[in-house]
């Protein structure tokens, strides 16, 4: 005997009892989701896929921002990407950092950091060699209107090479700020980082300043490469 295959052809899908569709097609085969989706296997396909993870948006005074082994999952994602908009500190003269955790949080890894420091509006340029953080931004000013917003792009996080030796973590980005000594003033900090010594691979992050954090949306993002 032999089953015939069906092919189903429709416009549009709407779960029982919604008064919105949840997913629809167009003429050319495009479709469009308006709902969240959630996905449990793996995706496939040719290309890089950026999955959204976490966010945060502080809207009152925290000690920190951090992101725990339930999100920063290095047994899934080899490759995060974090992006900060419009932080803030409690206290003027602030600096923003990263720490990195092999234990969810409880311990930070050590850091190797260099930090290059330019003017957008001026000529005051400079480097700064091994800070023992990664530096989003240093020396800002609290402004409601800017704040600290960069990304930053975490390389490595389950330490291992395609033949599973024990490889290095890196992290780099850049971050955009005004500055509390003149706040006509305008920098961006680029930040490369080595993270760590060992084996042991990412399991949390943490954002942080020199006093509380007052505002800011901190987003996570796990790559599919």
């Amino acid at each position: 005997y032999s089953i015939m295959a069906s092919i189903l052809k429709v416009d549009k899908i709407r779960v029982t009892g919604s008064d919105s569709d949840t997913m629809s097609f167009d003429g050319t085969g495009n479709i469009t989701i308006p709902k969240n989706v959630t996905f449990n296997g793996a995706m496939a396909g040719s290309g890089m896929h950026m999955i959204k993870l976490s966010s945060t948006s502080v809207t009152s005074s925290v000690a920190s921002v951090q992101f725990n082994s339930s999100i920063i999952d290095s047994t899934k994602y080899k490759t995060f990407y974090c992006t900060v908009h419009a932080a803030m500190c409690a206290s003027n003269n602030y600096d923003l950092k990263l720490r990195f955790s092999n234990n969810n949080n409880s311990g930070f890894m050590t850091a190797i950091a260099s930090v290059n420091y330019e003017g957008v509006n001026h000529s005051d340029d400079n480097r700064y060699n091994n800070r023992g953080n990664y530096m989003i931004s240093e020396d800002e000013h609290t402004d409601t209107t800017y704040g600290t917003t960069g990304y930053i792009w975490i390389y490595g996080a389950d330490r291992r090479t395609s033949n599973n030796t024990a490889t290095n973590m890196y992290a780099f980005g850049e971050g955009f700020a005004q500055n509390y000594g003149n706040t006509a003033n305008f920098y961006v900090y680029q930040t490369r980082c080595l993270i760590g010594s060992g084996s042991d691979p990412l399991n949390g992050i943490e954002f942080s300043g020199n006093s509380n954090i007052t505002g800011g949306t901190f987003t996570v993002y796990g790559i599919i490469a």
